[in-house]
C-alpha cells in the first residue's frame, strides 16, 4: 500500500464515497491505501461540523505541511515570533537557546533546543522558505580539495597543537588563547584586536604584543594560532609574551572552534568587507 501523501484526485473518490454511505474501510481497499490512512484525513481535514470537502481538504494538508516539519515548541506563537525576529537579526540559533532562559525566567513555554530551531529551518527551506539564509553561514560554500599538499609552504619549528598542556585542551584555566587574521576585500581593512597594515609577522608580532599589553601575564598561557605566514615570527613571539605558541594541523577550523566562531560574528557586526587584517 501507498504511504505517500493523499493526492487532490484521491481525496475526490474519498468524498464521493463517503456521500454514497461508503465506510473507511470500503473507500481504502478502493484507493489502495489503509483504513487507518482514510480515517486520520477524515478526523485531520473534516470541517467542525463533521463535512468533508476534497478541496479544503487538499488546502489545509498543503498549508500544515508548509507550516508544518515545525519542532512542537514553535507552536506557541509567542516563541515562534521571536525566534523569526531574532534570527533576521542575525542571532544564532547557539544565541537563541541560550538568551531565552535569561529573557523570560518564569516562562517555560519560551525554550527550546538549538537541535530543534535547526530541524525548523531546514524544514523550512524545504519548502521554500526564506530562513536559512539568516544563518551566519547560510552562503558559505565548502571548498573542494584536490590535495592533500600544504600550499602556503612550512613555519620553521613549530609547536603542534597536540603538544598543548590538557588544560588548553578542556579549558579547565584561564590564560590558554586562540589567534587568527581575518581577511576581506582588497583596499579595505581588518579588525580584529588590533589593525594590521599588512601581514608581515613582525607587523603581527607587534599588534599582538601591543593588544595584550594590558592582559596580566598570568593569564597569557598559550596561544594557538592556524599556519598563516604571517605567524612565522612565532618564536620572537612567544619570548615577548612569555607563553608557548601552538599551531592547529592545516585545513582543521574546527580544532579552534571559539576562534572561528568569534570571527564570525566579527565579520557580522563590524563588516569590513575583504582588505588588510588584524590579530585576534
Amino acid at each position: 500500500m501507498s504511504h505517500e501523501h493523499l493526492t487532490i484526485e484521491e481525496r475526490e473518490v474519498i468524498a464521493k464515497m463517503i456521500f454514497a454511505g461508503y465506510n473507511n474501510t470500503e473507500i481504502a481497499k478502493q484507493l489502495n491505501r489503509s483504513p487507518s490512512t482514510i480515517g486520520r484525513e477524515l478526523k485531520r481535514n473534516q470541517d467542525s461540523r463533521k463535512k468533508y470537502s476534497a478541496s479544503k481538504a487538499d488546502r489545509k494538508s498543503k498549508r500544515r505541511r508548509k507550516e508544518g516539519k515545525l519542532p512542537w515548541r514553535l507552536g506557541y506563537g509567542p516563541l515562534k515570533e521571536f525566534v523569526i525576529d531574532k534570527l533576521k537579526e542575525k542571532w544564532s540559533p547557539e544565541q537563541l537557546a541560550g538568551q531565552l532562559p535569561i529573557l523570560f525566567p518564569a516562562n517555560r513555554k519560551m525554550r527550546i533546543s538549538i537541535e530543534s530551531i535547526y530541524a525548523w529551518i531546514r524544514g523550512n527551506k524545504s519548502v521554500g522558505g526564506p530562513m536559512y539564509k539568516h544563518l551566519r553561514q547560510a552562503g558559505k560554500k565548502r571548498r573542494k580539495r584536490y590535495g592533500t599538499g600544504e600550499s602556503r609552504g612550512q613555519i620553521a619549528n613549530r609547536k603542534l597543537l597536540q603538544q598543548r598542556p590538557a588544560s588548553a585542551n578542556n579549558r579547565t584555566r584561564f590564560g590558554h588563547w586562540e589567534s587568527d587574521t581575518v581577511e576581506g576585500k582588497k583596499g579595505t581593512g581588518y579588525l580584529v584586536a588590533s589593525y594590521l597594515p599588512d601581514k608581515k609577522s613582525e607587523t603581527l608580532n607587534s599588534e599582538t604584543v601591543r593588544a595584550f599589553s594590558t592582559i596580566p601575564s598570568e593569564l597569557v598561557r598559550t596561544l594557538t594560532t592556524d599556519n598563516g605566514k604571517e605567524f612565522a615570527g612565532h618564536e620572537s613571539l612567544e619570548k615577548s609574551l612569555q607563553c608557548s605558541i601552538y599551531f592547529a594541523d592545516p585545513h582543521s577550523p574546527w580544532q579552534r572552534g571559539q576562534n572561528e566562531n568569534t570571527n564570525g560574528l566579527l565579520r557580522q557586526y563590524w563588516s569590513s568587507p575583504k582588505g588588510a587584517t588584524s590579530a585576534n
